[in-house]
């Protein structure tokens, strides 16, 4: 079972506290953003809202910021984090709001594999249940957010661009947006054709 969602568990240092500057690719983010929120891959969960989609820049990567909903999602709600810093637990970002709580597992995905450009974190119920008849690959069940988490995650992903989060979600990895895009809903897609 997932546990309850009570913020971010690190320093948010604000670099410049503005919307930060974005391309193309930012309108795609927002679309799968829409997208995933009509398949309720992203839930209400208390006071915020689950899941997590970023790609990378050059100064970082841009993530959507924490607890936002992916239905009413805009650029505004975009963040982009500059760095994280694992001794101090602080994420350098430009932004308006604080990053999503799971900055520290995407940075570790992007730090890991050089030629990931996208990671999608999603709450596929589906995928969870199905996770061993699938035969995906499914992390230790760690807290959300915490750094053991974020490196576990980018291990179990070693091989693979497709993972199970233990108990809570997916993580799609690919070279672009649209790549991590259709391998979310391809798995999506083979759960719901398992029978209980």
């Amino acid at each position: 079972m997932a546990e309850k969602y009570s913020g971010t568990r690190f320093e948010t240092v604000f670099e410049k506290k503005s919307v930060p500057e974005t391309d193309e690719k930012a309108g795609s983010l927002v679309k799968w953003c829409r997208i995933f929120a009509e398949m309720r891959l992203s839930q209400k969960i208390g006071k915020g809202y689950s899941g997590n989609l970023s790609y990378r820049t050059k100064k970082g990567f841009i993530i959507t910021g924490t607890a936002v909903s992916f239905e009413k999602l805009t650029k505004k709600d975009l963040v982009e984090v500059v760095s994280c810093d694992e001794k101090t637990r602080q994420v350098r970002v430009t932004g308006i709001i604080e990053p999503s709580s799971e900055a520290f597992m995407h940075s570790m995905v992007y730090n890991a594999r050089p030629e990931v450009n996208a990671v999608f974190h999603l709450h596929d119920k589906k995928v969870v249940e199905n996770a061993e008849k699938m035969g995906l690959p499914i992390t230790k069940d760690l807290p959300y957010g915490s750094i053991e988490r974020a490196k576990n995650a980018a291990k179990t992903l070693e091989g693979t661009n497709y993972i199970v989060i233990n108990g809570e979600g997916m993580l799609a990895t690919g070279a672009t947006i649209e790549e991590a895009a259709l391998l979310t809903l391809e798995k999506y897609k083979n759960a719901q054709k398992i029978r209980k």
